[in-house]
């Protein structure tokens, strides 16, 4: 992850989540500026104050690395701690995703992106 400096962390793919979402600490630590308005939004802890910004990305998929600009909630209650989430919302539509449950892993295979149509 890159901000203002850079992170390297585990990422939790949850097929639940509309959004990603990080701690305030990893915000922090990439120097992301979160000045801007505050939004509520829910999870399986409640309801919580969050800054909604862009992250730029590498995923380490294999022997893959996939950079996007990642839509991201920042959750600002610093008591709230969880690892960085993928949600659905701008990362699972770039990807055909397989929980392989019986094998205990995900498969990730990217998207070619769709053309744009000629009018």
């Amino acid at each position: 992850m890159h901000g203002g400096n850079s992170l390297d962390t585990v990422g939790l793919v949850d097929s639940g989540a509309d959004i990603s979402a990080m701690p305030k600490g990893f915000a922090d630590i990439l120097g992301i500026d979160l000045t801007d308005k505050q939004e509520t939004i829910g999870g399986i802890g409640g309801k919580t104050g969050a800054i909604k910004t862009t992250l730029d990305v590498a995923f380490h998929i294999g022997h893959e690395t996939v950079r996007m600009n990642l839509p991201i909630y920042v959750v600002l209650d610093e008591k709230n701690n969880f690892p960085f989430l993928l949600g659905r919302g701008g990362f699972f539509n770039l990807f055909d995703i397989t929980f392989k449950e019986n094998e205990k892993r995900v498969v990730f295979k990217k998207l070619s992106p769709q053309p744009r149509p000629r009018w």
